[in-house]
Protein backbone atom coordinates (compact mmCIF):
# COMPACT_ATOMS: atom_id res chain seq x y z
CA UNK A 1 0.00 0.00 0.00
CA UNK A 2 3.10 2.53 0.66
CA UNK A 3 4.33 1.64 -2.71
CA UNK A 4 1.09 3.20 -4.32
CA UNK A 5 0.76 5.96 -1.99
CA UNK A 6 4.35 7.02 -2.82
CA UNK A 7 3.56 6.48 -6.75
CA UNK A 8 0.41 8.35 -6.19
CA UNK A 9 2.53 11.61 -3.95
CA UNK A 10 5.18 11.39 -6.48
CA UNK A 11 3.24 12.11 -9.50
CA UNK A 12 1.05 14.54 -8.21
CA UNK A 13 4.40 16.55 -6.23
CA UNK A 14 7.54 15.37 -7.31
CA UNK A 15 6.85 14.81 -10.75
CA UNK A 16 4.12 17.18 -11.82
CA UNK A 17 3.87 17.07 -15.21
CA UNK A 18 2.89 20.91 -15.75
CA UNK A 19 4.67 22.50 -12.94
CA UNK A 20 7.91 20.28 -12.56
CA UNK A 21 8.69 18.99 -16.29
CA UNK A 22 6.57 22.10 -18.44
CA UNK A 23 4.57 19.00 -20.67
CA UNK A 24 1.27 19.55 -21.58
CA UNK A 25 1.23 23.45 -21.99
CA UNK A 26 -1.27 23.77 -24.11
CA UNK A 27 -3.65 23.40 -21.01
CA UNK A 28 -2.71 26.89 -19.98
CA UNK A 29 -3.05 28.74 -23.74
CA UNK A 30 -6.92 26.70 -23.50
CA UNK A 31 -7.82 27.78 -20.43
CA UNK A 32 -6.96 31.99 -19.67
CA UNK A 33 -8.06 32.93 -16.29
CA UNK A 34 -11.29 30.85 -16.00
CA UNK A 35 -11.90 28.52 -12.74
CA UNK A 36 -14.19 26.83 -13.95
CA UNK A 37 -12.87 25.81 -17.92
CA UNK A 38 -9.80 25.01 -15.21
CA UNK A 39 -11.80 22.27 -13.29
CA UNK A 40 -13.31 21.10 -16.42
CA UNK A 41 -10.20 20.59 -18.60
CA UNK A 42 -8.18 18.84 -15.35
CA UNK A 43 -11.75 16.51 -15.07
CA UNK A 44 -11.38 15.62 -18.42
CA UNK A 45 -7.64 15.26 -18.71
CA UNK A 46 -7.55 12.63 -15.89
CA UNK A 47 -10.37 10.57 -16.98
CA UNK A 48 -8.99 10.48 -20.60
CA UNK A 49 -5.74 10.24 -19.40
CA UNK A 50 -6.87 7.10 -16.64
CA UNK A 51 -8.54 5.10 -19.78
CA UNK A 52 -5.92 5.83 -22.34
CA UNK A 53 -3.37 4.03 -20.05
CA UNK A 54 -5.82 0.98 -19.03
CA UNK A 55 -6.18 0.23 -23.12
CA UNK A 56 -2.51 1.27 -23.97
CA UNK A 57 -1.57 -1.02 -20.89
CA UNK A 58 -3.66 -3.64 -22.31
CA UNK A 59 -2.40 -3.95 -25.88
CA UNK A 60 1.48 -3.27 -24.85
CA UNK A 61 1.20 -6.38 -22.88
CA UNK A 62 -1.10 -8.75 -24.56
CA UNK A 63 -0.78 -7.59 -28.57
CA UNK A 64 2.45 -5.75 -28.67
CA UNK A 65 5.08 -7.54 -26.28
CA UNK A 66 3.66 -11.17 -27.48
CA UNK A 67 4.05 -10.39 -31.25
CA UNK A 68 7.97 -9.12 -30.81
CA UNK A 69 6.33 -5.48 -32.18
CA UNK A 70 6.87 -3.62 -29.28
CA UNK A 71 9.30 -0.90 -31.50
CA UNK A 72 5.70 0.45 -32.62
CA UNK A 73 4.98 1.53 -29.17
CA UNK A 74 4.96 5.10 -29.75
CA UNK A 75 3.30 4.77 -32.95
CA UNK A 76 0.22 2.79 -31.74
CA UNK A 77 -0.28 4.34 -28.27
CA UNK A 78 -0.64 7.88 -30.56
CA UNK A 79 -2.89 5.92 -33.09
CA UNK A 80 -4.71 4.61 -29.98
CA UNK A 81 -5.62 7.83 -27.75
CA UNK A 82 -6.67 9.76 -30.42
CA UNK A 83 -8.84 7.30 -31.96
CA UNK A 84 -10.06 6.58 -28.09
CA UNK A 85 -10.73 10.50 -27.43
CA UNK A 86 -12.37 10.68 -30.72
CA UNK A 87 -14.58 7.63 -30.03
CA UNK A 88 -15.15 9.12 -26.24
CA UNK A 89 -16.58 12.66 -27.91
CA UNK A 90 -19.45 10.58 -30.18
CA UNK A 91 -20.28 8.76 -27.53
CA UNK A 92 -20.13 11.66 -24.55
CA UNK A 93 -22.73 13.75 -27.42
CA UNK A 94 -24.74 11.40 -27.71
CA UNK A 95 -25.61 10.01 -24.83
CA UNK A 96 -24.77 12.96 -22.01
CA UNK A 97 -25.18 15.84 -23.93
CA UNK A 98 -24.66 17.88 -20.64
CA UNK A 99 -21.27 16.41 -19.91
CA UNK A 100 -20.44 16.99 -23.35
CA UNK A 101 -21.14 20.85 -22.77
CA UNK A 102 -18.83 20.66 -20.10
CA UNK A 103 -16.02 18.35 -21.82
CA UNK A 104 -16.66 18.70 -25.15
CA UNK A 105 -14.01 21.53 -26.07
CA UNK A 106 -11.74 20.71 -23.79
CA UNK A 107 -11.76 16.78 -25.57
CA UNK A 108 -9.84 18.12 -28.85
CA UNK A 109 -7.01 20.10 -26.83
CA UNK A 110 -6.16 16.56 -24.68
CA UNK A 111 -6.18 14.69 -28.10
CA UNK A 112 -2.95 16.46 -29.35
CA UNK A 113 -1.61 16.84 -25.23
CA UNK A 114 1.69 15.12 -24.64
CA UNK A 115 0.71 14.02 -21.27
CA UNK A 116 -2.19 11.97 -22.63
CA UNK A 117 0.94 10.13 -24.73
CA UNK A 118 3.88 10.49 -22.01
CA UNK A 119 1.75 8.56 -19.00
CA UNK A 120 1.05 5.11 -21.40
CA UNK A 121 4.26 5.85 -22.22
CA UNK A 122 6.48 6.02 -18.64
CA UNK A 123 3.92 2.86 -17.56
CA UNK A 124 5.88 0.56 -20.01
CA UNK A 125 8.93 2.59 -19.42
CA UNK A 126 9.06 1.85 -15.86
CA UNK A 127 7.07 -1.76 -16.18
CA UNK A 128 4.33 -0.72 -13.96
CA UNK A 129 1.44 -3.09 -13.03
CA UNK A 130 -1.88 -2.52 -14.63
CA UNK A 131 -3.05 -1.02 -10.66
CA UNK A 132 0.26 0.95 -10.55
CA UNK A 133 -0.49 2.38 -14.20
CA UNK A 134 -4.17 3.56 -12.92
CA UNK A 135 -2.88 5.18 -9.83
CA UNK A 136 -0.03 6.59 -11.86
CA UNK A 137 -2.46 7.98 -14.45
CA UNK A 138 -4.85 9.65 -11.74
CA UNK A 139 -2.00 10.96 -9.90
CA UNK A 140 -0.48 12.21 -12.82
CA UNK A 141 -4.36 13.90 -13.70
CA UNK A 142 -4.71 15.03 -10.33
CA UNK A 143 -1.15 16.67 -10.69
CA UNK A 144 -2.64 18.40 -13.93
CA UNK A 145 -5.74 19.88 -12.20
CA UNK A 146 -3.57 21.36 -9.23
CA UNK A 147 -1.54 23.08 -11.42
CA UNK A 148 -4.52 24.14 -13.26
CA UNK A 149 -5.80 25.65 -10.33
CA UNK A 150 -2.31 27.44 -8.97
CA UNK A 151 -1.89 28.81 -12.31
CA UNK A 152 -5.24 30.74 -12.29
CA UNK A 153 -3.73 32.65 -10.25
CA UNK A 154 -0.18 32.83 -12.19
CA UNK A 155 -1.62 32.47 -15.82
CA UNK A 156 2.16 33.29 -16.86
CA UNK A 157 4.46 30.27 -17.23
CA UNK A 158 8.05 31.14 -16.17
CA UNK A 159 11.04 28.28 -15.45
CA UNK A 160 10.62 28.87 -11.67
CA UNK A 161 6.88 28.43 -11.19
CA UNK A 162 6.73 25.77 -9.37
CA UNK A 163 10.04 26.26 -7.14
CA UNK A 164 8.77 28.00 -4.26
CA UNK A 165 6.10 24.98 -4.10
CA UNK A 166 8.59 22.48 -4.06
CA UNK A 167 10.95 24.22 -1.47
CA UNK A 168 7.77 24.43 0.92
CA UNK A 169 7.16 20.72 0.01
CA UNK A 170 10.82 19.74 1.33
CA UNK A 171 9.99 21.53 4.45
CA UNK A 172 7.30 19.55 5.09
CA UNK A 173 8.58 16.71 4.30
CA UNK A 174 11.78 17.48 6.19
CA UNK A 175 9.11 18.44 9.53
CA UNK A 176 7.06 14.95 8.93
CA UNK A 177 10.28 12.93 8.09
CA UNK A 178 11.82 11.71 5.31
CA UNK A 179 11.05 8.88 3.95
CA UNK A 180 7.56 8.61 5.55
CA UNK A 181 4.64 9.35 3.86
CA UNK A 182 2.12 9.67 6.57
CA UNK A 183 4.87 11.98 8.24
CA UNK A 184 4.95 14.23 5.11
CA UNK A 185 1.07 14.38 4.59
CA UNK A 186 1.08 15.63 8.27
CA UNK A 187 4.05 18.13 7.57
CA UNK A 188 2.45 19.24 4.91
CA UNK A 189 -1.14 20.01 6.67
CA UNK A 190 1.09 21.97 9.35
CA UNK A 191 3.19 23.58 6.72
CA UNK A 192 -0.18 24.93 4.81
CA UNK A 193 -1.85 25.80 8.47
CA UNK A 194 1.04 28.00 9.47
CA UNK A 195 1.47 29.93 6.75
CA UNK A 196 -2.02 30.54 6.22
CA UNK A 197 -2.45 31.98 9.90
CA UNK A 198 0.81 33.74 9.52
CA UNK A 199 -0.38 35.29 6.68
CA UNK A 200 -3.91 36.17 8.79
CA UNK A 201 -2.97 36.95 12.03
CA UNK A 202 1.20 37.90 12.39
CA UNK A 203 0.65 41.61 11.67
CA UNK A 204 -2.32 41.99 14.38
CA UNK A 205 -0.04 39.84 17.20
CA UNK A 206 3.12 42.01 16.74
CA UNK A 207 1.65 45.28 16.23
CA UNK A 208 2.73 45.00 12.67
CA UNK A 209 6.01 44.70 13.06
CA UNK A 210 6.56 41.43 10.93
CA UNK A 211 3.96 41.27 8.35
CA UNK A 212 2.27 38.79 6.30
CA UNK A 213 5.30 39.00 3.53
CA UNK A 214 7.64 37.36 6.31
CA UNK A 215 5.39 33.89 5.54
CA UNK A 216 7.94 32.54 3.81
CA UNK A 217 10.93 33.55 5.54
CA UNK A 218 8.80 32.01 8.85
CA UNK A 219 8.13 28.07 6.78
CA UNK A 220 12.00 28.19 6.23
CA UNK A 221 13.02 29.42 9.92
CA UNK A 222 10.97 25.97 10.64
CA UNK A 223 13.34 24.03 8.61
CA UNK A 224 16.12 25.02 10.80
CA UNK A 225 14.39 24.41 13.92
CA UNK A 226 13.65 21.50 12.65
CA UNK A 227 17.15 20.11 11.29
CA UNK A 228 18.70 21.29 14.52
CA UNK A 229 16.47 19.64 17.13
CA UNK A 230 15.00 17.20 15.85
CA UNK A 231 16.46 16.11 12.27
CA UNK A 232 14.45 13.34 11.85
CA UNK A 233 11.02 15.26 11.94
CA UNK A 234 8.18 14.59 13.69
CA UNK A 235 7.36 10.73 12.48
CA UNK A 236 10.89 9.65 11.22
CA UNK A 237 13.06 7.38 12.92
CA UNK A 238 16.41 8.37 13.47
CA UNK A 239 19.19 6.39 12.26
CA UNK A 240 22.08 5.01 14.25
CA UNK A 241 25.66 4.08 12.95
CA UNK A 242 27.53 1.29 14.91
CA UNK A 243 30.80 1.67 15.16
Amino acid sequence: MAEYLTLFIGAVVVNNFVLTKFLGLCIFFGISKNFSASVGMGMAVTSVMTMSSILAWLVYHFVLEPLGLTFLTTIVFVILTASFVQLLELVIKKQAPALYNMWGIYLLLIATNCIVLAVPLLNVENSYSLLKSIVFAIGSGLAAIAALMYCVSYPQVSPTMGMMLGLKAFVAAVLGGIGSIPGAMVGGLAIGLIESLTKAYIGTITGGVITSAFSDAIVFAILIIVLLVRPSGLMGEPETEKV
